[in-house]
């Protein structure tokens, strides 16, 4: 997983991670999470430009670093993964990483999808009801 430095401090710093968060972010940046910035003059440009296009600080440093380094967006903002998709960006919804997990036996049932997924929803991932439900039937069809 590729995230940008700024975008983890800026959720630590409106509230969103809490200090045992971002001190188990540390601890995963050793294993599966990079924190990298921006090194190209064109993707700075490219955050300001999207931000102005009305996309929030997060969406817009994950979209122009996952276009200079050549990865996936991963996001679950509609607007977000048009405008990368858009800009030849490669994306994955959050609920397709977890039919991933599923596929490769990271997770071992669909009950274990859906109590990540409500987990994740309960701590302010949004993902409307119907959205749930279409995931949870293509879990179902992956086991």
């Amino acid at each position: 997983m590729l995230t940008s430095l700024q975008d983890i401090v800026h959720l630590y710093k409106r509230g969103f991670l809490s200090e045992e968060d971002f001190s188990l972010i540390s601890q995963a940046r050793q294993e599966w999470i990079i924190l990298q910035d921006h090194k190209e003059k064109h993707s700075i440009e490219l955050v300001e430009s999207l931000i102005e296009g009305g996309l929030g600080l997060g969406e817009a440093y994950s979209i122009a670093l996952a276009k200079e380094l050549g990865e996936i967006f991963l996001a679950n903002d509609k607007q977000a993964i048009e405008v990368a998709k858009k800009l030849g960006v490669k994306t994955r919804w959050f609920t397709e990483i977890l039919h991933d997990a599923l596929r490769s036996n990271y997770l071992k049932s669909v009950d274990e999808y859906v109590r990540i997924l409500d987990t994740c929803i309960s701590q302010g991932l949004y993902v409307s009801r119907k959205q749930r439900e279409r995931a949870i039937e293509a879990a179902k069809k992956i086991v």
